[in-house]
């Protein structure tokens, strides 16, 4: 049969396209869309599916209102589809364009500039290079402080609004001029007068402006004359300027009046200048018809503001009169002086009611004169005395040293010859100090002198006699060895000399200590105690009652028996002698009762629990024999006190290597059965209920090879240890060593020597021993142990006394 296969080959039609391209808008948008291909008809969706030839069919432009998607595709008859071209619209209201604070312009001084949007919780972003600002520029987040000419561009974002027009503001920083200044000046603030033609200069404190005036009395502009050089002023006129510089404000206007006048000829007077015997009268007049003149009497060049000429003036003392001329319209005239002297009788000199001289205190004087009416000046730092001087009204104090002048004046007379008197205060100087205290001391002392005023010089004496200038000179500190009084004064120019300080001092050494032939403790029986003095001649005083001994107790005349608690104190006394501090002994006797003894070689194997392997061997118990891996124990077979006692024990650990062994307090649930862990454990790590002691040889967690420790409640006996290697006691030296073991209660004391060397060391350990073991009494004894290495650990004699 025939067989038949159709081929079509049709090519695929282009994606149609938008117009406006996809985007955001802030208005309704009108969209068409197009294809390439002629013929082609176009299927489009608005909802954001994809448009087949099912979907609304293109016939012209759409309306886009409102945020959508468009999707479209070509279709033609001989053509495959085209794909689908997509075009999201978002129409979203335009922001309102950022507005600036101030305004822009031009200002004077640096501005702080906001920007502000008229839309709540806009983003503002803005450039202050006159570049368009994008959301990549700087976010606005406070105010710009704008100190130069710049200008702002912002621009407003937030999401859901299209993005704001571009505002911009330019800013101009110009900073006032300071106004121009004039020279020459007078007269006024703004106005001078000159009698002839002055050459003016205009000037600014800022470098490079430019200067702008007028000579008419109108405002100046840059329009007006520009200053190049000194303005001759020929006649009265205003000149008004103002200053000019790129990048600044214009100054303010300056002005000044310059008025050109005739100079008015000097006043005369009638009398003409000289000596003469009587007071005279003296008229001024001046030759310009209408002038006001103005005179002096003191010397002083006169101007407006002084005494006003109305009438003959009398020149009845020595003096000089100066006058000038005044009328408007003129400038003043010079000034015209007349000296006029009259001669007149000399007065007496004055007087004072003190005699010049040396005085400790303040002085009061007076000062008087023969002739009735006459005013007195003084002065009293030794110048010599004028009317200008103060004037003499009543009594002068005097209380420094100083020299009074005076002079006496009157008119009709010529004043007096100058009177002078010479006063010197020399207060007292205070009495000097010494810097210890007068009294009975111990030893040498260095005393120090000193004196309140500064500069004194200081003399003093070391055997009584009252000093003087010619005494030693105090320079340093002076060492009192012996019993002696110092003396001393204070000298200083200006100064009477002070009075006499005096200090006894007595040099009696402290005697030693009384000291007690038994020292201070506690023991079981009666004790007898001696007290001895290292000065010889000393007496003895002491009680045992533990009151203060003083010359009033018993005397010491031989050994004391202590047979009960008590304390001994005592002091030693002698002639010359300081008595020495308190010696104090306390001596407490308790009898003790023995729970375990066991002499030298004297251990019994029916007394003990052994565990493990330990044996009892000519007295002595062996805990280890040698062996490796040995842990063993021995305990007492009975419970003993625990809450305070004193223990003894001597041992040697004989070919020592390895590990150690331990003296142990337990209420282990085991009982006397208990044992622990071998090696580093020293038969004792394990035991519940324990406080252990140990001795250890070997170094296996930082301890050392020399070491003792206390542990409990079974814990590994290595760290924290105390290491005996500096003390001089070596546990594994083979030598024989006595522990002896104090507990009060609350610490416990160890100390433990080798025998053979005399080497020593004490601990203490506190620890609540009855609160860890769980009750007043305890089984005791002692564990040891070896590992991969041996030693052979004995006990050779153990006490336990309980007061």
């Amino acid at each position: 049969p025939v067989a038949t296969a159709a081929y079509t080959i049709a090519p695929t039609l282009p994606a149609p396209a938008f117009s406006p391209a996809a985007g955001s808008y802030s208005t309704t948008q009108s969209v068409t869309v197009s294809d390439s291909t002629a013929g082609a008809t176009i299927y489009y969706t608005t909802n954001g599916t994809t448009p087949t030839t099912s979907s609304t069919k293109y016939t012209g432009a759409i309306t886009v209102s409102a945020t959508e998607t468009l999707e479209a595709i070509s279709v033609e008859s001989g053509y495959c589809s085209s794909p689908a071209a997509t075009a999201p619209y978002t129409i979203a209201a335009g922001l309102t364009a950022p507005t600036f604070s101030p305004a822009p312009g031009t200002y004077t001084s640096p501005q702080s500039v906001t920007i502000s949007d008229a839309t709540a919780g806009a983003t503002i972003y803005y450039t202050t290079n006159g570049t368009t600002p994008t959301t990549s520029s700087t976010a606005y987040t406070g105010a710009i402080w704008q100190s130069s000419t710049q200008t702002l561009k912002a621009i407003a974002v937030e999401s859901g609004y299209a993005n704001s027009a571009v505002t911009t503001a330019a800013y101009t920083i110009a900073p006032v001029l300071p106004a121009p200044t004039f020279s020459p000046t007078g007269g006024g603030a703004s106005w001078a007068l000159f009698n002839s033609p002055p050459s003016v200069t205009i000037s600014d404190s800022q470098a490079g402006t430019t200067f702008y005036y007028t000579t008419n009395g109108t405002t100046p502009t840059t329009s007006s004359t520009k200053y190049t050089g000194a303005i001759t002023v020929s006649a009265t006129e205003t000149i008004e300027a103002i200053a000019v510089e790129t990048g600044y404000t214009n100054s303010s206007m300056s002005s000044m009046l310059y008025s050109i006048a005739p100079m008015l000829p000097a006043p005369t007077f009638s009398l003409a200048p000289g000596t003469y015997s009587t007071s005279q009268s003296v008229t001024i007049g001046d030759a310009t018809a209408g002038t006001t003149i103005y005179y002096s009497t003191n010397g002083t060049t006169p101007t407006t503001s002084s005494t006003k000429y109305t009438g003959t003036i009398t020149v009845s003392a020595t003096e000089t009169l100066e006058a000038i001329a005044v009328e408007s319209g003129y400038c003043s005239s010079p000034a015209a002086t007349a000296a006029y002297t009259i001669i007149a009788p000399a007065l007496p000199v004055p007087t004072f009611s003190l005699a010049p001289g040396t005085y400790t205190t303040s002085q009061t004087v007076t000062i008087g004169d023969a002739t009735a009416g006459t005013t007195i000046y003084y002065t009293t730092n030794g110048t010599m005395p004028t009317t200008s001087s103060s004037v003499y009204s009543g009594a002068i104090t005097v209380s420094a040293t100083e020299t009074l002048e005076a002079i006496a004046v009157k008119a009709g007379y010529t004043n007096s010859a100058t009177a002078s008197a010479a006063y010197t205060i020399a207060p007292v100087l205070p009495t000097p100090t010494f810097s210890l205290a007068p009294g009975t001391y111990t030893t040498l002392q260095t005393v120090t002198i000193s004196d309140a005023t500064a500069g004194t010089t200081i003399y003093y004496t070391t055997n009584g006699t009252t000093p003087t200038t010619s005494s030693s000179v105090y320079s340093g500190a002076i060492t009192v060895s012996a019993t002696e009084t110092l003396e001393a004064i204070a000298v200083k120019t200006a100064y009477t000399n002070s009075a006499v300080a005096s200090a006894a001092y007595a040099i009696a050494p402290v005697l030693p200590v009384p000291t007690f032939s038994l020292a201070p403790g506690t023991y079981t029986t009666s004790q007898t105690v001696t007290i001895g003095d290292a000065t010889a001649g000393t007496t003895i005083y002491y009680t045992t009652n533990g009151t203060m001994p003083t010359t009033s107790s018993s005397v010491y005349s031989g050994a004391i028996t202590v047979s009960a608690t008590e304390t001994l104190e005592a002091i030693a006394v002698k002639t010359g002698y300081t008595n020495c501090a308190v010696a104090s002994a306390a001596y407490v006797i308790v009898p003790e009762t023995s729970y375990i003894s066991y002499s030298s070689d004297g251990f019994t194997a029916n007394s003990l629990s052994l565990n493990n392997g330990p044996t009892v061997t000519g007295g002595i118990l062996q805990l280890t024999d040698g062996g490796t891996a040995e842990m063993r124990s021995a305990w007492s077979t009975t419970k003993v006190p625990v809450s305070g006692f004193t223990t003894d024990f001597t041992f040697q650990m004989l070919k020592a290597v390895a590990d150690g062994m331990t003296f142990t307090i337990q209420n282990d649930p085991k009982g006397m059965w208990a044992l622990g862990n071998g090696g580093s454990g020293l038969g004792y790590q394990g035991i519940q209920n324990s406080v252990a002691l140990k001795f250890d040889i070997y170094n296996d967690a930082g301890e050392g090879t020399d070491s003792i420790g206390v542990y409990t409640d079974g814990a590994a006996p290595t760290m924290p240890a105390t290491d005996l290697s500096s003390s001089g006691v070596t546990l594994l030296s083979g030598d024989l060593m006595h522990a002896h073991l104090v507990y009060s209660g609350t610490t416990l004391t160890v100390t433990l020597t080798d025998t053979k060397t005399g080497a020593s060391v004490t601990n203490q350990f506190t620890v609540n021993i009855p609160s860890i073991v769980g009750g007043n009494t305890a089984y005791v004894g002692f564990t040891g142990s070896t590992g991969a290495f041996t030693a052979v650990q004995q006990i050779t004699s153990w006490t336990y006394l309980v007061p």
